[in-house]
Parts: structure tokens; C-alpha cells; sequence
């Protein structure tokens, strides 16, 4: 796949989801990997439900222990179950989301994330982030660093996070690095496409401002570029006078009654050179009051 390609190009992304991401200015696959991430939560401190912090958000790897149960209270469903660890049990609920009785079964182990409140005399964690964990699915690969998205309504976090992990993987390999290789080593920037990843999904905290370093520089870089772009055509635009530099700019030098300084020499002669062509000459004169 190429970074130009549309949007409903990807696995996952049909009408809806894809008007979803057209709110947000996503249309490309380009514009997808550069959906940067508003803040990260750091999910491997795994915390004992006994010692969950009330309405903060916990992290905690539990068991089901009790069947999911559909409660229906006029037209709004509720599906909840009990988990517990080695420390305590907690009651996971979901409102609005019937589908979810038959997400989680009886024995399964998940990693919850989400606010624990107290609700009448036993902790209850509403509508968390889950991913199951088994022996084929290490602990490691889900309690990391979590980015968080901006995002639209109805549109979830788990969604935007899946939709550009499959996106990096399909086009990560085609990514160009346009700062060459001597700007990089200079600076000790890492490529293009290890700061994409890192900025999605770092492994720890150096990866990450490391991921963010490169690319924060490539932005300014580009800018500066463009600047200088803008500069040489506006003067190529712009055709003045061609002065001729006559000896007594150097006598005038010589009678000064102090010796200029290395950079002083060095923006005479930049003067000099502009004075003596026909583009258009801009300066920044800085002094102290009453210099000029």
C-alpha cells in the first residue's frame, strides 16, 4: 500500500468509521501515521485491586470469576461480572453494550484498565479497556505505554490505536527518510520510520523522546527550508541596484581606532558581496540604545 492511497483502503475502515476519521482530517494513509498522539499513559505498573486508587485510573490483571449478566432497565442494558486477583474482587460493568456478555468468559484472565469507584460497598471499575492475556499472548506485549488520540465521538481509542498499528505495518516499510544520512548522524537522530513507530507505540520513555526529537526536528528543518526558498525568490523577484564598491570603504577601515572583530569582518564582506548584486539586500540591525 502507498501513503497516498485512501483511507478506505485499510482493513477496518468502512463508511462509518471512515466519515469518523474525515472529521478528524484523516483521508490518507499518510495523514493516519501522522495522527500523532495528544499524551501516552504508562500501563505496565500493574496495580492490586486492594490497593486501587478511588476515581483514578487502575491497571489490573484479573480473573473472571462470575458469568457475565444482561440487565435490562427500561430501554438501557447492562452487562456486569465479577474479577478478582490475589488481593480483592472487583465488579467490571458496561452500560449500553450488550455485545460484551459474550466477550469474557468464566476462568479467561484480562488486563482492565480504567476508574475505580466505590458504589455501594464493593469497587466497581465502569467501562475499561481490556485485553485478554494467556500463555500466546505474553504480558509485556499489552501493559506498555498506551498512546492516547485525539479523536470523535463515538469513535474509541481501542479503534484509533488498532486501525494505526495495522496502518504501520502496511505502509511503514515504504516511508522515506528525506534528511540526509550526514544531518541525522550530526544531530543523532534516528530514521523516519523508527520515529513513527516510536511516537505510536514506544517501548519506554527513551524511545519515545527519542521518536519525538526527529521529528520535531525534521519540522523545523523543513520550515527553515522553506524559508530559505521563499527568501531566494523573493530577491530573484526583486532586481535593485548593483553598487560598485569604491577603495575608500577600506581606507574609511583603516582609520577606525580599534580593530573590528572576526564576525564584524565577516558580515562586512556579506554586505559587501549583497551591495555588489542586484538582488535585493535584507538586514537585521541590532544595538544597544543610541548605537546608531
Amino acid at each position: 500500500m502507498e501513503l497516498m492511497d485512501s483511507i478506505y483502503d485499510l482493513k477496518g475502515v468502512g463508511e462509518k468509521v471512515g466519515d469518523k476519521l474525515a472529521k478528524l482530517g484523516i483521508h490518507t494513509l499518510k495523514d493516519m501515521i501522522e495522527h500523532y498522539p495528544r499524551e501516552y499513559e504508562d500501563r505496565r505498573k500493574i496495580t492490586p485491586i486492594s490497593e486501587c486508587q478511588l476515581n483514578e485510573s487502575n491497571n489490573i490483571l484479573a480473573k473472571v470469576c462470575s458469568k457475565p449478566q444482561l440487565t435490562k432497565k427500561g430501554s438501557k442494558v447492562l452487562v456486569s461480572f465479577r474479577v478478582k486477583d490475589e488481593t480483592e474482587a472487583l465488579m467490571i460493568t458496561f452500560f449500553g453494550q450488550a455485545y460484551m456478555k459474550n466477550n469474557f468468559k468464566l476462568g479467561e484472565t484480562y488486563l482492565f484498565y480504567g476508574k475505580v469507584k466505590h458504589k455501594y460497598g464493593y469497587h466497581e471499575m465502569e467501562s475499561p479497556e481490556y485485553q485478554k492475556v494467556d500463555d500466546g499472548h505474553q504480558l509485556n506485549t499489552v501493559a506498555k505505554i498506551t498512546p492516547i488520540y485525539p479523536t470523535t465521538q463515538k469513535l474509541s481509542q481501542k479503534v484509533i490505536r488498532g486501525l494505526i498499528e495495522t496502518c504501520l505495518k502496511e505502509v511503514l516499510s515504504g516511508v522515506e527518510d528525506h534528511l540526509p544520512k550526514r544531518i541525522r548522524q550530526q544531530y543523532d537522530l534516528v530514521e523516519k520510520k523508527e520515529a513513527l513507530q516510536g511516537i505510536h507505540f514506544p517501548k519506554d520513555s527513551d524511545h519515545f523522546f527519542q521518536a519525538r526529537k526527529r521529528l520535531v526536528f525534521e519540522e523545523l528543518f523543513m520550515l527553515q527550508l522553506s524559508l530559505y526558498q521563499l527568501k531566494a525568490d523573493f530577491a530573484k523577484k526583486l532586481l535593485g541596484v548593483a553598487h560598485q564598491i569604491t577603495p575608500e570603504l577600506k581606507a574609511f577601515m583603516q582609520t577606525l581606532p580599534f580593530e573590528l572583530t572576526g564576525a564584524q569582518k565577516r558580515v562586512m564582506r556579506e554586505i559587501v558581496h549583497d551591495m555588489k548584486s542586484t538582488y535585493a539586500m535584507n538586514r537585521l540591525v541590532q544595538g544597544d540604545v543610541g548605537s546608531g
